[in-house]
């Protein structure tokens, strides 16, 4: 898209992916430390508790359904499918207990702190890197919430994912790319919906440090492509619900 990353030497890239590796692995350690601190004391409440339930049901193939009290089971949409289904496939092959849930979360935090490095390291300086990747690694608001099955952390993280991924496409502008970045939006969409803006703030956001008319045209063209990508991530779940409505 015409932006393009300072000049870096293939050592100081090599430097600064070690120290993405460092930050993203420190990330996990510290969060993996509080879930082993909170497995057997934190249940899942509140929406976690909801979570927890329909992931539970569809590890066991029950689908995103809800049994009520009286016996009845009917199709549910308490909430989007993205997460309870990320928790359920991690029941479903391992083991169906919260701390599998949390350790999940504990990854895909890691994942989003390596993806900040990776965002802020553009301009090659490693002492920013560094400390942009840290202070989320560190943050006590997204190390605290790790346990909890809640998606604003996984969130947070698929956003910065699905942000690198953009920037990698806007210096090496391919279909591919571009198409891993609407992956990533769709995937995100599938945990929190308003999540969908990203297919036209993330290509439109990278133009502004590139005012060239080549580069709004780029723009134009890579939100197209995200835009579609995550349409077609996100239909087969919209033709279920079209075919088989909640009641």
């Amino acid at each position: 898209m015409g932006t393009r990353s300072s000049p870096v030497s293939s050592l100081a890239r090599r430097l600064l992916l070690r120290d993405a590796f460092l930050v993203a692995g420190a990330a996990l350690i510290v969060r993996l430390g509080v879930v082993g601190w909170a497995a057997n004391r934190i249940p899942p409440v509140a929406d976690g508790y909801y979570y927890d339930v329909i992931a539970r049901r569809i590890a066991r193939g029950l689908g995103y359904t809800w049994a009520w009290p009286d016996g009845t089971v009917t199709y549910a949409a308490h909430y989007p499918i993205g997460y309870p289904a990320f928790v359920g496939a991690l029941y479903h092959l391992l083991s169906e207990t919260t701390w599998i849930a949390m350790a999940g979360n504990a990854l895909l935090g890691a994942l989003g702190v390596f993806a900040i490095h990776r965002i802020a390291s553009r301009g090659g300086d490693r002492r920013i890197s560094l400390c942009a990747a840290a202070s989320v690694a560190v943050h006590p608001g997204l190390v605290t919430y790790t346990p909890a099955l809640m998606t604003e952390g996984v969130t947070a993280a698929l956003v910065s994912v699905a942000m690198w991924l953009g920037i990698r496409a806007s210096e090496h502008p391919t279909l591919l790319r571009w198409s891993a970045a609407g992956t990533l939006v769709g995937a995100t969409t599938y945990v929190r919906p308003q999540s969908i803006a990203l297919a036209v703030l993330i290509p439109l956001a990278l133009v502004l440090v590139d005012r060239r008319r080549e580069a709004m045209r780029s723009a134009l063209r890579a939100t197209a492509i995200v835009t579609l990508t995550s349409a077609v991530c996100l239909a087969p779940w919209v033709t279920l619900k079209i075919e088989s409505p909640v009641p």
